[in-house]
């Protein structure tokens, strides 16, 4: 009884996890599509968000955000500090914890890019030693 409990157990979590990639597509697209539909849109004082891609097959994610100021005015150590919370947030709530790659990418107000913010699977495991 015990090891067909066990079995059953194994295979329905095999199943869940094998399943798992599918349901993230599908979550990451549909949001993907709801955002797609209001951006773009301000989301403070200096950023506004203009795109949010998926890539299902390579997963990876892609936010496209506009800034209105010279991104040179912008301070490194606090630009750190915003690059460590997106790398937390990806990793603890976020789809990098799936095993996916997100990425922010950062424009000008020309539409150069001036910066992008990366969070891999692999930041997750060592958030300490991230760099931008």
């Amino acid at each position: 009884m015990k090891k067909t409990m066990f079995a059953l157990l194994y295979c329905l979590l095999f199943s869940v996890n094998a399943t798992a990639g599918i349901n993230v597509c599908k979550e990451a697209t549909n949001n993907a599509e709801q955002y797609n539909r209001i951006l773009p849109k301000k989301i403070d004082s200096v950023t506004t968000i203009i795109n949010y891609i998926v890539n299902c097959e390579a997963k990876v994610i892609r936010h496209e955000k506009q800034l209105s100021v010279d991104p040179k005015m912008l301070n490194r150590s606090g630009l750190m500090k915003i690059y460590k919370k997106f790398v937390v947030k990806q990793c603890t709530t976020g789809y990098a914890r799936y095993g996916w790659e997100v990425l922010e990418y950062y424009y000008d107000e020309k539409m150069v890019v001036a910066f992008i913010f990366i969070a891999k699977p692999e930041n997750c495991k060592n958030q300490e030693q991230i760099d931008i």
